[in-house]
């Protein structure tokens, strides 16, 4: 008994497992595609998708091509990246969250017009290879934001997350990129525009390493910040709306097409045609355009264009000197038959060679700030605009190049050549030209000031300088006409005192002690304004008149040595002071002639001036200017007669001019150029 009992539960329990099984089989073939909406593969190898939509008015196809996506239906153009991102990435993450057979819900009375599946909102198609796979979306669920979307097979039914929609949603202003160019500025190795009209002129750049040089109509240098700015313009330029294609009407045909813009890069070129403007007031004014190898017509913004004809200007390098002062080692600046050379020593600082009278070769130091001044405004030359690129013999004559103003040799590593010529109308610019170079522009002619042809505006401006242990025993200043001391200083037997101690200073008031402390700074470091000539005459010899000296300033030194002393003598000459800022110097044992510095000037001027006030006599009331011209009296012609002080102090500080503008005195010539006189 006990066994038949154990036989019947044995019989039930595998009745009831099978029971278990089919039931479970039952439901899992109705739920069968829970997870994943696409089989894995899928949506990573799409090579289209397409979607279709009635009720959405959705209707376009993405196709990829080499790697990049494209718009093929209903215009043809790039596809927005990003956009085509978002769909790709919404596709491969989407999960089916539950799903039911087709076949249940016939069983249960229901059809598949009741979750909008006949005739769907959209239908979503992906294609990969030969092949391809769609889904239908259908109505969202009553609850729980969802969409019912009918699987490729059509044997079921999920519901999905209602986001699929909204990323497939998409416009095509959305889709289309809005990019023209899509070379990055780093892959540009060539850059050209042609221009149709007016004009016929075609532009070509191409990048050199890290520069870039325009090799079409002309070669030469371009400028790298100005041309790379410009591919940037290009690569910003936003497609503003999409046209009807009537290439004809707008412009855009091959027989009409006024502008081609190209970017070339690694084995690939983009170019932009553009057309005629858009009619109408469009804000911005705007161009009919269209990419070669495609009819598909966009407008774009007519401001970057319209600054072609002037691209060879805009784009060149106005910096055609290319100077590199650090490598230089000589200069020379010549005008006519004149030159003077510079040289650089292995020490960094330069000299001034040249020929005493004797004809021996002789060189003396130059001037670090006349140097510093010279290169920089060298380094600071830039066209201020490009006047020909093929001028004839007449032309570099009218242009004052055939006989330049300047001719400035720059030695290095090789040499350059540069020639400053005439003026040009307004006279505040020169022509300069490469004398290598067939080019001629336009220059600020402030780069004349520093380009003298005197070598003395070159040298050192340190007259005489003591050595660190010299101490100054006397300082004596003499007027010569009349003997007078004018400042007595002597330390006597204590050579090591302090000049300007009560001791040795004690008459002199606080304005005196300061111009002597000055004057005492001179005597160890005497520095001059500007040499005048290279030699040293008992009077100075102005043009057409004759200044004396009237002033002597003796110093005596005491050099310290060892076991021996040594004595030193600065001795210097003084003109009367000519003008508020004009005076001039003289030096017997240098043999140089000098105008003075202002603070020695006014220093000088504290002991020179004359404070005696005049006689009685000597004081003439001032008189009627029209009574004194009527009269005959000899008083009257004494008020008429001669020029008055003013005068002769003026005349004084012209006759100055021409001996710092000519070489040791001498009157540079001078020459008619293309805007009068221009001196040299």
């Amino acid at each position: 008994m006990r066994l038949k009992l154990t036989i019947l539960l044995l019989i039930l329990n595998v009745l009831l497992f099978g029971l278990i099984y089919y039931l479970e089989k039952d439901t899992g073939s109705e739920t069968e595609g829970v997870g994943s909406l696409f089989p894995e593969g899928v949506v990573a190898n799409s090579d289209r998708i397409e979607i279709e939509g009635r009720t959405t008015g959705l209707n376009w196809v993405l196709e990829k091509d080499n790697e990049a996506w494209r718009l093929s239906r209903p215009i043809n153009w790039k596809a927005n990246f990003y956009a085509v991102n978002r769909i790709l990435n919404q596709l491969q993450f989407l999960e089916s969250e539950t799903a039911f057979s087709v076949k249940e819900i016939e069983r249960s009375g229901q059809t598949l017009a009741e979750y909008g599946l006949v005739d769907p909102r959209a239908v979503l198609t992906l294609g990969y290879g030969n092949r391809e796979m769609a889904i239908k979306i259908g109505e969202p669920t009553e609850i729980g934001n969802r969409l019912y979307v009918l699987s490729p097979d059509e044997q079921h039914i999920h519901v999905v997350n209602r986001e699929l929609l909204t990323s497939i949603s998409l416009g095509l202003s959305d889709l289309r990129s809005q990019e023209i160019f899509t070379i990055p500025l780093f892959e540009v190795r060539a850059f050209r525009m042609s221009i149709t009209n007016p004009g016929n002129l075609i532009v070509r750049l191409e990048r050199v390493e890290n520069s870039w040089r325009i090799v079409t109509p002309i070669q030469t240098g371009a400028d790298t910040r100005r041309v790379e700015n410009a591919i940037m313009d290009l690569s910003n330029l936003r497609i503003l709306d999409f046209q009807p294609t009537e290439l004809a009407r707008q412009g855009l045909d091959d027989a009409s097409v006024g502008k081609r813009v190209s970017l070339e890069g690694n084995n690939r070129r983009q170019t932009i045609l553009v057309g005629d403007p858009l009619p109408g007031d469009w804000d911005p004014p705007r161009f009919y355009a269209r990419l070669a190898q495609s009819d598909t017509v966009f407008t774009v913004e007519q401001a970057p264009f319209e600054a072609l004809p002037e691209a060879v200007k805009a784009l060149r390098d106005k910096n055609f000197l290319q100077l590199q002062p650090s490598r230089l080692t000589a200069i020379d600046i010549g005008v006519s038959d004149r030159t003077i050379s510079l040289q650089r020593l292995e020490t960094g600082r330069w000299q001034v060679p040249e020929r005493d009278p004797e004809g021996a070769l002789i060189s003396w130091p130059a001037d670090p700030e006349v140097m510093e001044d010279l290169l920089s405004s060298l380094g600071e030359v830039v066209a201020l605009d490009f006047i020909s690129d093929a001028p004839g013999e007449l032309d570099l004559k009218n242009y004052g190049l055939t006989d330049p103003q300047r001719r400035i040799a720059l030695i290095g590593d090789t040499e350059k050549v540069l020639l400053l010529g005439d003026s040009d109308i307004e006279g505040r610019r020169i022509f300069a030209k490469m004398e290598e170079e067939p080019f001629i522009y336009l220059v600020d002619s402030e780069i004349l000031r520093p380009l003298q042809t005197r070598s003395l505006y070159y040298r050192s401006r340190i007259l005489e300088e003591q050595p660190g242990a010299a101490r100054i025993v006397s300082l004596h200043l003499a007027r010569l006409d009349t003997g007078t001391n004018l400042l007595a200083l002597d330390a006597g037997d204590s050579p090591s005192s302090d000049l300007l101690t009560d001791a040795f200073a004690e008459d002199l008031s606080d304005e005196q002690m300061e111009a002597a402390r000055i004057l005492l700074t001179y005597c160890t470091k005497f520095t001059v304004k500007e040499y005048l000539k290279r030699r040293f005459e008992n009077q100075i010899d102005l043009h057409d008149k004759a200044v004396p000296w009237k002033f002597r300033m003796t110093v005596q030194f005491l050099l310290p040595g060892g076991s021996r002393t040594a004595h030193r003598a600065l001795e210097i000459y003084y003109s009367e002071r000519l003008g508020g800022s004009t005076q001039i110097g003289g030096s017997p044992r240098h043999k140089m002639t000098f105008s003075l510095r202002q603070d020695l000037m006014d220093a000088l001027f504290t002991f020179t001036f004359d404070r005696t006030p005049p006689r009685a006599e000597e004081i003439e009331p001032p008189r009627d200017e029209g009574q004194a011209n009527r009269q005959g009296s000899p008083s009257g012609d004494r008020a008429t007669s001669g020029p008055t002080p003013a005068t002769r102090q003026k005349e004084t500080i012209e006759g100055i001019k021409p001996l710092m503008a000519a070489p040791d005195g001498l009157t540079a010539p001078a020459r008619s150029g293309r805007s009068g006189a221009v001196a040299r």
